[in-house]
């Protein structure tokens, strides 16, 4: 699967995306990328797992990190069962890195919220993932994707004319 997600556009004015019935805004210029979390390691990802938004933010310098209300209700995992693999400061507070794979879900070529039908691609991420730590002062309104989790995963992440595409890389010149 060389390309995963292909001309996703993102907005020069507000948005909004819905999960599970409310509303939650994205600013302009936000690139919403539609996600799942699951255990690490899986090589598929079962069709019932739930896909959610997340933000591709280019100055997150960590791989991914989620509300710990967001992974119960979005993705259906709670933190206790996830491994503890150590922690990172965010926002100035130590968060802790849990063992998790967060997988990217092809969008229809220039939509944002409607979905190829290909199956989702994996990001294994050694460092694992970021869970809010209960009272941080200013958790992200949805689940940030930085861009350490695309680079080790190998990922090209290509922006033109407010479009964004991810792909694996090319192997030979003449693709």
């Amino acid at each position: 699967m060389p390309t995963i997600i292909r001309d996703l556009p993102y907005f020069e004015k507000e948005t909004s995306v819905t999960v599970r019935g409310r509303d939650y805004p994205v600013l302009s210029h936000q690139i919403v990328l539609w996600v799942s979390v699951s255990h690490k390691g899986l090589d598929t990802l079962d069709a019932s797992t739930p896909r959610f938004p997340a933000v591709l933010d280019t100055g997150f310098t960590h791989n991914f990190l989620i509300q710990p209300e967001q992974l119960k209700s979005w993705a259906g995992l709670m933190p206790e069962h996830l491994k503890q693999l150590g922690q990172f400061r965010a926002y100035g507070e130590l968060v802790p890195l849990h063992a998790a794979s967060v997988w990217l879900h092809p969008n229809a070529s220039g939509e944002r919220d409607q979905f190829s039908g290909a199956p989702p691609f994996r990001v294994e991420l050694d460092l694992g993932i970021g869970i809010c730590p209960s009272g941080m002062q200013r958790p992200p309104r949805l689940p940030l994707l930085g861009l350490r989790g695309l680079d080790r995963a190998d990922l090209d992440v290509l922006m033109h004319h407010r479009r964004v595409t991810i792909r694996t890389p090319r192997r030979f010149w003449f693709f």
